[in-house]
């Protein structure tokens, strides 16, 4: 099984047991190239999180500390931006707070993926970009990891 179905499926069974909790602790998984994934945690369900995933690129980071260092937790792992007036960094925060235990993930461009085919575009792009050499970004009605594709619908703005 791949990290980022293992945090998907941590993160779902977390979610599922504690419903109403909050995120607490931000899960980053950071084994793809293409995408890193950030998905919210109760703190009473970080330790048991934390000794599956021990060994594997992830990071915990108490949410306070996530949102207040939301430029360099989420942004350093960006490679090339292709959408700076989206508000990603402050959309990815409002969305682990608002939906604790769903992953979601900010693609290579700076989008946000949270669907599977988002993740597989993502993916794709990614390779494109650094094999060809030419990736050119869709329109955003046609662009499946276009922030205000997700946040519009998620968050309301």
């Amino acid at each position: 099984m791949n990290l980022t179905r293992l945090i998907i499926l941590v993160a779902t069974s977390l979610r599922i047991a504690n419903a109403y909790a909050g995120s607490d602790i931000v899960l980053i998984d950071y084994t793809e190239k293409a995408y890193t994934v950030y998905a919210g945690l109760p703190l009473d369900q970080a330790e048991a999180a934390k000794g599956k995933l021990e060994g594997r690129p992830v990071d915990m980071v108490p949410f306070d500390q996530f949102a207040e260092n939301r430029t360099n937790i989420i942004g350093n792992h960006v490679v090339r931006n292709d959408y700076p007036e989206d508000r990603t960094e402050e959309g990815i925060v409002a969305l682990i707070k608002k939906y604790p235990g769903t992953p979601f993930g900010v693609t290579w461009n700076g989008g946000i993926a949270f669907t599977r085919n988002d993740y597989q575009a993502a993916k794709k792009t990614f390779d494109s970009f650094n094999t060809l050499g030419s990736f050119t970004k869709p329109e955003p009605e046609k662009d499946p990891v276009a922030p205000m594709n997700h946040l519009k619908p998620l968050l309301g703005w």
